[in-house]
This record gives C-alpha cells, sequence and structure tokens, in this order.
C-alpha cells in the first residue's frame, strides 16, 4: 500500500466521496509513516470549478468528475500514458487545467478528457522541461516555475504557448509554492 500512494489514488480509495485535504493528507502520513510538507503535498491536488478532483502522481494525472467514486487516469493525446512526476496543478477560469511535471508542461482543454503537451514558437518556450510549481493569477496569467526560473505565460491559442523569463532562478527552484498577494504580487 505505501509504495502504490505514489503511483495510484488509493489514498482517495481509503476516504469517503467527501474529504478534505487534510484528511486526505492524513491518510497519506499513516499510511507513509511520516509527515508531508502540507504545500508540497497540495500542489499535487486540484478541487475545479465543474467539482472533479484531480491528484498528481509520480506516474501521471488522475480525475474523479464531479459526483464519480472512481479516478481515471488521463491519457495523452493519441492515446498514450504521461509517466513521471506530475509536481503542479492549475485550472484557469475557463476552464482549461494545466499540468506540470518533470517531463514538462500540459493543458487539458476546457471540456476536453485528454493531455496536451504544450509546445511553443522557437525562441518563447520554457527555459527548462521540469515544471516544479504553477500559478493561475487573479488575471488569468500562468506562471510557471522551473529550474531556470519563473516565466509568464505571454500568449496562447490552443496547446500553444508563449513565455517571458521574469525572474532568472540561477539553476533552482524561485519557489515552487506560487502564491499572489493581495496587491497582485507573485
Amino acid at each position: 500500500l505505501r509504495g502504490k500512494l505514489d503511483y495510484t489514488p488509493v489514498g482517495f480509495q481509503l476516504l469517503p466521496l467527501e474529504f478534505t485535504l487534510r484528511q486526505l493528507q492524513e491518510v497519506h502520513e499513516v499510511v507513509r509513516g511520516e509527515p508531508l510538507n502540507k504545500d508540497s503535498f497540495r500542489r499535487r491536488m486540484l478541487a475545479t470549478g465543474d467539482g472533479s478532483v484531480w491528484a498528481g502522481t509520480q506516474d501521471g494525472v488522475y480525475r474523479r468528475p464531479a459526483g464519480g467514486e472512481g479516478f481515471d487516469r488521463l491519457r495523452l493525446q493519441g492515446g498514450g500514458v504521461l509517466n513521471g512526476n506530475v509536481n503542479a496543478l492549475a485550472e484557469s477560469t475557463d476552464g482549461s487545467i494545466w499540468v506540470g511535471g518533470n517531463n514538462g508542461l500540459y493543458v487539458v482543454q476546457p471540456g476536453g478528457q485528454d493531455l496536451q503537451p504544450v509546445t511553443s514558437p522557437p525562441g518563447q518556450g520554457l527555459l527548462q522541461t521540469a515544471v516544479l510549481g504553477l500559478l493561475v493569477d487573479s488575471q488569468q496569467v500562468l506562471w510557471v516555475d522551473t529550474s531556470a526560473g519563473l516565466h509568464r505565460m505571454e500568449g496562447k491559442a490552443g496547446a500553444q504557448a508563449s513565455f517571458k523569463l521574469v525572474a532568472d532562478s540561477g539553476g533552482g527552484s524561485v519557489g515552487a509554492n506560487l502564491l499572489e498577494d493581495p496587491q497582485g504580487r507573485i
């Protein structure tokens, strides 16, 4: 059971249909036998506006539809599966779900079922593939933390987006737990 926590949504199966993130974290802590960092744990979980619950794992991303009892593993566009850590999840007000992981940035379009890799025009992409943190701010701008620094999305058309590096981290994460303060600063 301990080993399955990292690559399946088994922790959810040990809870009732309605639960808090704190209860889910407690299940993980009991099974693992150690405390978990609250912020790191929660950035891999997402409750969306349509009532779905999303979970990022070390083996992809899973979604439980609103009112559903089980989790479904999301597939890549074309049928494959996403492998590797999912480090962060975020939702835009248009219903787009952003998925950041060791293998890059993906988006599930509003009403969509598949993960689409986000591509960028030459010279306008993320400077590092691995995504450590995500934030959609109050202006609906996507912020992406990588080991190269903090990037701001400048434009989007479908699964293609352009990014600008706004803070060079000098080879480390700016802060995977991205937050917006009341003045709109990231």
